[in-house]
């Protein structure tokens, strides 16, 4: 047991705000939508209440969503941002752009089939060809930070 916090590390995770896609119900996936309004008052609420915390660094993905997410939460503190692909969201292939409500219509059968797999078996398993995994996410996520 470590007796002083010297030997650990604090993360804060934030998702983006509300952008145009999230309003409307759109997939985004790695595709990107400006943040509404909206969502940049939830950012800026966010900024905020970590207003008096001290950050080493700040990461964030490198969809434009993220980034100005990340700059809100960075505004005068003194540091640069580091993105990555590694911290996309998981590719939605050619659904990326549609109606949300027709995917989950469209796939409302598998979802409840995926409900009832083992969690190896969840981890493999792919609404589409090209919708990622879960062990995809991580897979590629893992190469792209090596």
């Amino acid at each position: 047991m470590y007796k002083n916090n010297e030997n650990f590390c604090t993360l804060y995770l934030v998702r983006h705000g509300e952008t145009e896609w999230n309003k409307n119900g759109i997939i985004q996936g790695q595709l990107d939508s400006p943040l509404t309004n909206e969502g940049i008052k939830q950012v800026q609420q966010i900024a905020d209440e970590l207003k008096d915390i001290h950050f080493d660094v700040i990461f964030s993905s490198d969809l434009h969503r993220a980034k100005k997410s990340a700059e809100i939460i960075k505004l005068e503190r003194q540091l640069a941002i580091q993105t990555s692909k590694a911290l996309r969201e998981r590719t939605f292939g050619h659904y990326e752009g549609t109606s949300g409500e027709k995917y989950r219509e469209k796939f409302q059968q598998l979802i409840e089939k995926v409900k009832q797999l083992s969690d190896e078996d969840h981890k493999a398993f792919k609404f589409d060809k090209d919708i990622e995994s879960d062990e995809e996410v991580k897979g590629v996520r893992r190469q792209t930070l090596k």
